[in-house]
Formats: C-alpha cells, sequence, structure tokens
C-alpha cells in the first residue's frame, strides 16, 4: 500500500519533459502527469512537443497551486486565491481542485473578508456584501482596505444612505479620502452645491493635511474665503470672550491690591497704637483692657489678609494658560498674513487685535510679578499683636498693683 509520502517522490521523480508557458512564466512539468489530470491539456499536446503556451491568464498567480495539487502536495485554498483558482482549474479542466475552490467560495462573508470578495466580483456583488460593507464602514475605513475598492464602489457607499457612518462630518472625509485617490473624478464625490454643506471643521482637517493636497484646487475660491470669514468670526468670539477673563482677573488684582493697601494701613495704625501704649502706662487698667482687648480683635482679624503662595500660583498657571493663548493667536496672525483673502483689510483686523492681546498680556504678567506671598509676615504680626495685647494686660495688673 502506498503511503502519501511515497506518492509525492514517486511524482516528483518524473522527468520534467514539458515546459509550460503561461503569461510571463514558464514552469517544467512532466507531460503525463499533467495530461492525466487535465483533458484541456491533454487535447493540445502530441507526442513531439515538448513546450506549450496556455492560452489563459494567470493574473493572480495560481498555476504553481495547481502543479502542488497534482504532485499531492498540500495546498492552501483561501478567500485571496478560491476564486482565481476555481476559474484557472474549470479551464484546465480539473474538475476536483475547481469543486474545492467553489466550497472556500461558498464560506461565510464576514467583515475580514468582504473587500476581497468585492474585488473578486466587481458588477456582481450580492446584497450581502453591500449589507456588511455599509454596516461595517466605519471599522473598514481604519484598515485602510475599503479604499482597495474602485472608483465606482466607493462613490456608491459615499453616496449610500444605508452606508453606517456615526456622524456626517465622518461621511463628508471619507468622501475627500476617496476623492484624493481618484482626483480627475473628483465630482463624482462632491459637486458644487455639497461642498458648500460640508462642515467647516472638515475644512480645517483637509486644508491642515498635505495628504489633500491634489484635490484643494477642486474646492472653490469663494467658498474658502467663506471658511475664512466664518474663522475669522470665531477668533473675534474668542476674543471677546479673553478680553471678559483678562478684565476678570484685573478685578482681583485690584482687590488684591486695595486689600494690600488696607493691611499697610492697619499696621501703620497698630504702630501709632502701640507707641500711645507706652506713654500711657500710668493710666488706669480700664483703659489699658480696653486697648489689650481691641488688638487681640485686630490679631484674629488680620489672618484674613494672608495671600499664600497657592493663591499667586493659581493666578501665574491661568495667566500662563492666556499666555499660550496669545502666543496661538500670533501664530495665527502670522499664518493669516501669508493667505490671499478675499478681504485684505481682514488682515490688518487679525494683526491688530493680535498687536493689542500682546500688550495686554504684557501689563498682565507685570502686574503678576508685584503680587508676592504674605503668610508667614502676617502669622508673625498677629502673634506680636497677641503678645502686646497680653502686655498690656499684665502692665494693667502692674498699673493695679502699683496704686
Amino acid at each position: 500500500m502506498f503511503h502519501e509520502r511515497d506518492i509525492q517522490l514517486y511524482f516528483q521523480s518524473l522527468p520534467k519533459d514539458l515546459v509550460i508557458k503561461i503569461n510571463d512564466s514558464s514552469y517544467s512539468v512532466n507531460k503525463n502527469l499533467l495530461s492525466f489530470f487535465s483533458p484541456k491539456i491533454a487535447e493540445l499536446l502530441t507526442s513531439d512537443i515538448n513546450e506549450l503556451s496556455l492560452p489563459f491568464n494567470d493574473d493572480h498567480c495560481v498555476f504553481p497551486i495547481i502543479l502542488s495539487y497534482i504532485h499531492n502536495n498540500k495546498i492552501d485554498i483561501n478567500e485571496k486565491n478560491d476564486v482565481y483558482l476555481m476559474k484557472l482549474s474549470n479551464e484546465l479542466g480539473i474538475a476536483s481542485l475547481s469543486q474545492l475552490a467553489e466550497e472556500s467560495t461558498q464560506k461565510e462573508i464576514t467583515v475580514m473578508n468582504v473587500i476581497i470578495r468585492l474585488m473578486q466580483n466587481v458588477g456582481n456583488e450580492s446584497e450581502k456584501m453591500i449589507s456588511i460593507l455599509h454596516n461595517n464602514i466605519e471599522v473598514l475605513i481604519q484598515t485602510e482596505e475599503v479604499f482597495s475598492l474602485g472608483l465606482a464602489m466607493l462613490s456608491k457607499v459615499f453616496h449610500s444612505k444605508e452606508a453606517l457612518f456615526s456622524t456626517i462630518e465622518n461621511r463628508q472625509i471619507f468622501g475627500f479620502k476617496c476623492a484624493r485617490l481618484f482626483p480627475e473624478s473628483f465630482n463624482q464625490f462632491f459637486n458644487e452645491e455639497e461642498l458648500k454643506s460640508v462642515s467647516p471643521d472638515v475644512y480645517k482637517e483637509i486644508f491642515s493635511s498635505n495628504m489633500y493636497n491634489n484635490i484643494c484646487s477642486k474646492i472653490p475660491s469663494l467658498l474658502i474665503c467663506k471658511i475664512l470669514h466664518e474663522t475669522i468670526d470665531e477668533l473675534n468670539q474668542r476674543e471677546s470672550f479673553l478680553n471678559d477673563e483678562i478684565n476678570h482677573f484685573n478685578e482681583e488684582i485690584n482687590s488684591i491690591s486695595n486689600k494690600e493697601q488696607s493691611k499697610s494701613k492697619q499696621v501703620d495704625e497698630l504702630t501709632m497704637n502701640l507707641n500711645a501704649m507706652h506713654e500711657m502706662e500710668t493710666k488706669l487698667q480700664n483703659s489699658l483692657n480696653f486697648l489689650g482687648e481691641r488688638i487681640m480683635n485686630q490679631a484674629v482679624n488680620i489672618q484674613q489678609l494672608s495671600v499664600t503662595q497657592d493663591v499667586i500660583t493659581d493666578i501665574s498657571r491661568r495667566i500662563r494658560e492666556l499666555s499660550v493663548k496669545s502666543k496661538e493667536m500670533e501664530q495665527l496672525s502670522e499664518k493669516i498674513q501669508h493667505i490671499v483673502l478675499f478681504y485684505p483689510e481682514s488682515r490688518q483686523k487679525v494683526r491688530s487685535i493680535s498687536n493689542d492681546w500682546v500688550q495686554k498680556m504684557s501689563k498682565l504678567e507685570a502686574l503678576l510679578a508685584c503680587i508676592y506671598p504674605n503668610d508667614a509676615e502676617i502669622s508673625k504680626l498677629s502673634s506680636e499683636l497677641s503678645s502686646i495685647s497680653k502686655a498690656l494686660m499684665q502692665t494693667a495688673q502692674e498699673v493695679l498693683s502699683s496704686k
């Protein structure tokens, strides 16, 4: 009884007395073995032929798989080769291999193989193939495989209401990605009316990426100007918001400054009171107790004027955030200076806004430099006031004792 390996060795030992040519490739085979498996080749052969050109196409190079099959070797039939293998096997009359390939083509169509099945069945796509494509379009976009489909199929998917894009912006971006692959057929994805409905955010992505350079010229200049004006309006709104924030911070800084002035006045008053108390050592106990109690209350209240490092750090952080926005505005201003605008006065307006913003930021940073933490000084001052209060009360006792 022959084993599989014995059969393989036997077939390999047969003389290679025939050269098969298909497309631009040549294969050395045994004439009798190939004739046994392929009735079509048997019809074309005569006893004196040692070279045969097959009138078939093998654009996907599946003929070597057929040779492995007839030599009893294991072959891998999968969704990438089964359609082409079935077709060439039918042309060669190898029914058993054609049946194996056909069984592979009948396997379930999934997200993993739908693209290659669509490419194999251009013009004969099944409803199931189209349904899987539509229902999983965004997953397939992530793998980039969907862009292997032809112009006609990509255009149908883009315009199909059945294609499940999560947002209209995602559909529009998909359309531009397809259009850049077929720039001469741009109108199959977008006409003039459709371009007007494209989201400004989508246009920002298109104009900011070099991958779309070959289709940017397809977008009308007037539409580009409209997008620029909308962008400028948005910047104006942001400027208004930032101005409100600046005013808010200015108010906070003024409040802190007023508190600092109030603290200075209170310290001056306390100093005068202390001098007066030294001159009034001979006054009655009631007056000393009254002054002592008043100073003790001031020692507690002055803690409210404490400005810690955390407060200053928070103000500094906010100013840094504004500084970042300022630099972004400067960069945008510089970019706009080099863009051909429909309304040139817009460039001057953007430059003026940017310069005004820079000046305000400089003043704000200068004000910040004048603020310093005083919590340690306030704490020390409060402690000193408490000590003075106790000393006054002790003096009151001494005055009472000296009477």
